[in-house]
């Protein structure tokens, strides 16, 4: 029940895209325009006429947390009711009528029962009469405001009849009534007009004001459309002039305004969520100042990609992606969709270290699907996450960012994908194989799937300095002892050989670790410890290729340990080993490399060559 509970409470602390009940929740600064309306409203209202009012911004802005404040202060005025009138969640004509009428009903006063029930009466007069008079009335244009007449002589005044009774009943109650209609703009072009019938010639009671809220250019497009009356725009734009007296639009977000809002709910998410890190960092700083406010321009944007961006850093460990690229992914999922869906194809061309030749027209192919105020903002939030795209710079090996090959699936499938391992596990391995317990790491290197081992070796390798920078640094970001280089000499032995080396990618990572970490070892381990680690290998041709390697690299970077010593004692150790394969002929193992073995005791130094000589002759 506790579990049930919390699950609750977790799902209700997040965005539901609903409006604000009031002032006391009003955190967009919104309230003085909910007051100036209110005081319009109430300033124009007569109880001879009827006023409508347009309430005009786009889809998210905040309109309906508009009207919220607006019936909270307005019916904390003496005599004003507030009626609500949903015409989208009705069907059909006569359902549209039935809805406004009860919906007029429900701003009468409840204190007199009897006097209710007549009201109630006259509404339904009302509306079994305005039911076949709506198909009487013309669509738009002038005849529209002829319709009156037309009802009237249709059917014998019987509608004006009503229409008085209903008036006078309602001038009686000595109440104010707004009737408001919200998203009008979700209507069917058919349902839009019978709504506007309604409102224009039905419902203009004496008394009774509207508020209409709605996208302007969608209410435009529905009525340019052929399902609607096939106007132009300028056709259309005055057909509502007629309809609307008061055009008010919500004044838009700022760009100051949406980025205090961005910057504080994100610091907000980061520092109390699971990743404990602020905005510092200049590229999130750069979109949020810019490419952010021009997408994410209202409310219900700006909270729908929060909401997005909390929900992908949940799903995410925090020590296995990078903080900023999170974010940006999120953004990218939200505002560009098509363009996130299609940077599987673009892997290896996101993940280069170089810029392709042909400069951001190389990436046009990418945004083609966007329309072309939406293209530079698409690219400035790709170029915030690779470097490639930005024209230049070369990915740290060992930083979790998108533009990380290694990690750059876990970005598209919001989590660890197959073929990948979670950082926190090899950085574990290793720990422990540092101690003599290498079983984990052994499990983790020695797997059917070749491109997953490969891909753990290469964050191992990432996680310690270049050979080329081993002097300039004091500490390796993995560990170093020699139980851990003679797990790698261990796992390089069991490496396959049916395969080319130069071809093996594990054994050339493999061989790679090793030589760093015996770098890493030289100054702080002695010889014989590091001799036994090597001992480790036993196959001879890799442990003498190893050596050499390792030889080669202390005196090009100038350590001060020689490695010429136990490279010249692991060669003396090899001449018995070659005379024993020599002398079993058929029976020699053939897993030692013959041809690379004694080539090297050949040009390795005159004295093991001709102690090689002698003892073949013998």
């Amino acid at each position: 029940m506790q579990k049930q509970d919390a699950a609750s409470t977790e799902r209700a602390s997040g965005w539901h895209d609903d409006p604000i009940k009031g002032k006391a929740e009003d955190k967009l600064n919104r309230a003085p325009v909910a007051e100036r309306l209110t005081d319009l409203i109430t300033s124009n209202h007569s109880p001879e006429s009827s006023i409508v009012y347009g309430l005009e911004g786009p889809w998210g802005c905040g309109k309906s947390s508009v009207i919220a404040m607006l019936t909270e202060l307005l019916e904390d005025r003496k005599g004003w009711r507030v009626a609500f009138f949903t015409p989208w969640a009705t069907a059909g004509t006569d359902g549209m009528i039935s809805e406004f009428f009860a919906s007029m009903l429900n701003a009468v006063p409840n204190s007199d029962t009897a006097r209710r029930e007549g009201f109630r009466k006259i509404f339904a007069n009302c509306m079994m009469v305005a039911r076949p008079v709506m198909p009487l009335i013309p669509k738009v244009g002038t005849a529209l405001n002829s319709a009156v007449k037309v009802i009237e002589d249709s059917l014998e005044k019987s509608w004006k009849q009503c229409f008085d009774e209903l008036s006078k009943e309602l001038q009686k109650l000595g109440i104010s009534i707004l009737v408001v209609v919200d998203d009008i703009d979700r209507l069917q072009a058919d349902e839009l007009l019978d709504l506007l019938k309604v409102v224009r010639l039905l419902g203009r009671f004496p008394g009774v004001d509207y508020l209409l809220a709605y996208d302007e250019q969608s209410l435009i497009e529905i009525l340019r459309s052929p399902d609607g009356s096939g106007l132009s725009q300028a056709r259309a734009r005055s057909f509502m002039e007629k309809i609307v007296q008061y055009p008010l639009s919500l004044p838009p977000l700022l760009t100051g305004q949406i980025i205090k809002i961005l910057t504080t709910r994100l610091n907000e998410l980061l520092s109390s969520g699971r990743l404990g890190a602020g905005l510092d960092d200049s590229r999130m700083g750069g979109i949020i100042g810019t490419t952010m406010p021009s997408q994410l321009r209202t409310p219900r944007a700006i909270e729908r990609f929060l909401a997005q961006a909390n929900e992908e850093i949940k799903l995410h460990d925090p020590r296995e992606i990078d903080c900023v690229d999170l974010l940006l992914a999120a953004f990218l999922r939200v505002q560009f969709p098509d363009v996130l869906s299609r940077l599987q194809d673009w892997k290896e061309r996101l993940t280069a270290d170089d810029p392709p030749k042909e400069g951001k027209a190389a990436w046009n192919p990418l945004l083609e699907s966007l329309e072309e105020r939406d293209r530079q903002d698409a690219l400035s939030t790709l170029e915030a996450i690779f470097p490639a795209v930005a024209g230049g710079g070369v990915m740290e090996g060992s930083s979790p960012r998108f533009a990380n090959r290694l990690y750059f699936d876990r970005y598209l499938a919001q989590a660890i994908p197959d073929g990948d391992v979670p950082d926190a596990d090899v950085r574990d391995a290793l720990e422990r194989a540092a101690n003599g317990e290498q079983e984990d790491l052994t499990k983790l290197l020695h797997v059917a799937d070749d491109d997953r081992s490969y891909n753990v070796l290469t964050k191992i390798d990432s996680w310690y300095p270049e050979i080329s920078m081993m002097p300039y640094h004091d500490e390796p970001m993995g560990p170093a002892t020699p139980a851990l280089l003679r797990a790698s000499m261990e796992l390089l032995s069991a490496c396959p050989d049916d395969t080319n080396p130069l071809l093996n990618k594990r054994f050339i990572m493999l061989r790679r670790w090793a030589i760093k970490l015996l770098l890493l070892l030289a100054d702080k381990e002695s010889p014989d410890d590091l001799r036994e680690a090597l001992t480790a290998c036993q196959s001879l041709d890799k442990r003498i290729e190893i050596i050499k390697l390792i030889a080669g690299e202390s005196e090009r970077i100038r350590l001060e340990s020689n490695f010429s010593d136990i490279l010249e004692s692991e060669t003396e150790k090899l001449i018995p080993e070659l005379l024993k394969n020599l002398r079993d002929r058929d029976g020699a193992d053939t897993d030692v490399k013959m041809a690379y073995l004694l080539t090297h005791v050949r040009k390795h130094s005159p004295s093991t060559r001709d102690e090689l000589v002698k003892g073949i002759r013998e």
